[in-house]
């Protein structure tokens, strides 16, 4: 019997070392929503010879949209807010993430995107709370993830 993968399946981890290697963190306590967006774009086309028109995919403009509870010790919140609060824009309000598929034997299929941090609100009654956007920059690179050592191997056909 085949099993639909549950949200716990499901890791986000986040890149929060400014070293050239990375320390992958998961977002866990504190995130409520890491809502990934595929972003399909379609063309039509209708010939003169079709009563109805084809749609096909040309590209994609993925994202995320996120919402987390403003847990600041938690090291992954901590940077997408610095970077919402210091008004930071280009290559400073880029951070690395993996998503990775927690199904099966390790390591675990992965897949790693530079993401662009538009935080559209920081709000709350009682606890604060941060929602926005990560809009992914370029290719995703697929790799695997292990999360026993935190590393990620890109696939040999990305790193060529």
């Amino acid at each position: 019997m085949n099993a639909v993968a549950m949200r716990t399946d499901i890791h986000h981890y986040m890149n929060t070392s400014k070293k050239e290697t990375p320390q992958w963190d998961r977002c866990g306590d504190g995130w409520k929503k890491f809502q990934e967006n595929p972003g399909a774009n379609t063309e039509e086309t209708k010939y003169i010879n079709m009563s109805a028109s084809s749609s096909e995919v040309t590209d994609y403009s993925p994202s995320y949209n996120i919402e987390a509870d403003l847990m600041l010790a938690d090291p992954t919140i901590k940077i997408v807010h610095d970077i919402a609060k210091g008004r930071k824009t280009g290559a400073d309000a880029v951070v690395d993430i993996l998503t990775v598929e927690a199904i099966g034997e390790k390591p675990y299929r992965a897949w790693r995107e530079s993401a662009a941090v538009g935080i559209s609100s920081f709000d709350g009654e009682k606890k604060m709370s941060l929602t926005g956007t990560l809009s992914v920059q370029g290719d995703s690179i697929p790799g695997t993830f292990d999360p026993d050592t935190k590393t990620f191997t890109p696939d040999s056909k990305a790193s060529e």
